[in-house]
């Protein structure tokens, strides 16, 4: 049994573009348009899954994606930060942003850590050895 995943990095939007933490805002114009132009090209694949995230159930629609939600793959969830850019929070919360850029283990703003942030896609990608075919998780 061959199981491949090809992951498919969402479209931008306003606050990425801005450096800020997801604040759950849609594609931005350009986001939706290059996601568009895109759409069709992807290799075909047994089974299509979704970030439950604007952000990516959008680049999804707009790939031309439908798939199932699967909320192991939701972004980091970023707690009192969602919505504010990183500079912003640097120069109130200085040391907490230091501890959670330099350890992954790190949840100061309430939310999950990085680390486990990756452990939850990490027993997802973990279920996925028992799938045969390709599985494209869009968005």
């Amino acid at each position: 049994m061959t199981s491949r995943v090809v992951l498919v990095s969402p479209a931008t939007s306003q606050s990425l573009r801005q450096a800020r933490f997801d604040d759950g805002g849609s594609l931005d114009t350009d986001g939706r348009a290059c996601a568009s132009a895109v759409a069709g090209s992807l290799p075909p694949a047994a089974r299509v899954v979704v970030s439950p995230g604007v952000r990516c159930r959008e680049t999804a629609g707009s790939l031309g994606l439908e798939g199932a939600e699967a909320a192991e793959l939701a972004g980091l969830e970023a707690g009192r930060r969602r919505g504010r850019n990183l500079a912003e929070v640097a120069v109130t919360e200085p040391e907490a942003v230091g501890r959670w850029l330099t350890d992954p283990s790190s949840a100061p703003h309430g939310g999950e850590s990085v680390r486990d942030a990756c452990a939850r896609v990490g027993r997802w990608l973990d279920a996925l050895r028992e799938t045969d075919g390709r599985a494209l998780p869009g968005g």
